[in-house]
């Protein structure tokens, strides 16, 4: 790593207010974090691995690249940083739940997004197509709009409200077995609903192919606040393969509310407007136009982008940006 002059600390390690960090570096630190026998505890490790992402980030452009990360499997360990572990021993025959502590848990999938934003061909990519809960984050941080509970298909990316009240009530009902015997084991009375400890505090690791709970608030709120600091929408805009921004454009279930979210994404990352395809621009044109409230602004620099393009074209050109430009716009009068 290399280390600029400021510095700040987390607990007893020292941190610099630049840092470029390598893939070797962060997966030490997660199996440090994960191995039983090292002291460094969960916490301390995803504290540290998710400060040192956050600082390179910071940094991180296509043209000066701070964290270059293509191990996917490191995207998919930093929320099970989480898990809960008590030093308690329990009854061999009893496999204790998947749980993480929940504040820890959504910290762990922020810094997750963060590697995948820097990093949009590999684990981007990569997650994007696999896993739902990474999906629904990486939009969130696209749209910058609250999330929207799924209709309670198959095909749906996140939860139904119906959905995830079920899920917690089961897991609510799990989380009480278990505090249970941990209490037996420690001559403790047992907890009920109101006098549970963790019941609140803990979360169901969930799988990569199920759908993405309901974002607590608070760790909606982070991710957010994150996304501005270091500008995770614009990096995911700019992103050519895949086409993060084209893919929602396209998607049923953001294309509906594109009016809503796209003019301030374009209007919050100046100058991207001319870098867009194609096929974008046009739909901020159209979201512009039919908008309750039109952004002249907007309007004026996309119908100027589109006026280019169209001047720019050869006549003989059939899969040029006229073709491309006409198509869209025949297509929205079907």
């Amino acid at each position: 790593m290399l280390f600029a002059p400021v510095y700040s600390t987390c607990g007893n390690i020292t941190f610099t207010q630049d840092t470029i960090t390598s893939q070797a570096t962060l997966q030490s630190l997660v199996r440090m974090g994960k191995a039983a026998e090292h002291p460094l505890a969960p916490w301390e490790s995803l504290t540290i691995v998710c400060e040192l992402i956050r600082r390179a980030a910071m940094l991180h452009t296509p043209t000066f690249p701070t964290l270059v990360i293509d191990d996917v499997s490191l995207g998919k360990e930093l929320p099970s940083l989480g898990t809960y572990r008590p030093q308690v021993d329990l009854p061999t025959d009893y496999s204790p739940p998947p749980l993480a502590v929940t504040q820890m848990y959504w910290q762990g999938w922020t810094a997750a997004v963060t590697l995948a934003v820097c990093n949009p061909g590999s684990i981007g990519a990569e997650m994007w197509q696999q896993d739902k809960t990474m999906r629904v984050l990486m939009e969130l941080c696209i749209t910058r709009r609250p999330q929207v509970p799924g209709d309670g298909s198959e095909a749906a990316l996140s939860v139904s409200v119906a959905e995830e009240d079920t899920i917690k009530r089961a897991e609510q009902q799990s989380i009480l077995e278990y505090e249970s015997l941990l209490a037996r084991a420690s001559n403790m009375p047992a907890p009920t609903a109101l006098t549970s400890k963790i019941v609140h505090q803990l979360c169901t690791l969930s799988p990569p192919t199920t759908k993405c709970r309901l974002v607590p608030a608070p760790a909606l709120e982070n991710l957010f606040k994150e996304s501005r600091a270091l500008n995770l929408s614009g990096k995911l805009c700019i992103a050519r393969e895949p086409d993060y921004l084209l893919e929602l454009v396209k998607s049923p279930h953001t294309a509906a509310t594109l009016h809503e979210w796209l003019p301030p994404l374009i209007e919050a990352n100046a100058g991207v407007v001319d870098a867009l395809p194609i096929p974008i621009i046009c739909s901020l044109y159209d979201a512009v136009v039919t908008a309750p409230r039109a952004d002249d602004t907007m309007r004026d620099r996309c119908r100027r982008t589109l006026q280019g393009l169209l001047a720019a074209d050869s006549p003989d050109n059939t899969s040029g940006p006229a073709t491309v430009i006409f198509g869209y716009f025949f297509e929205r009068l079907r």
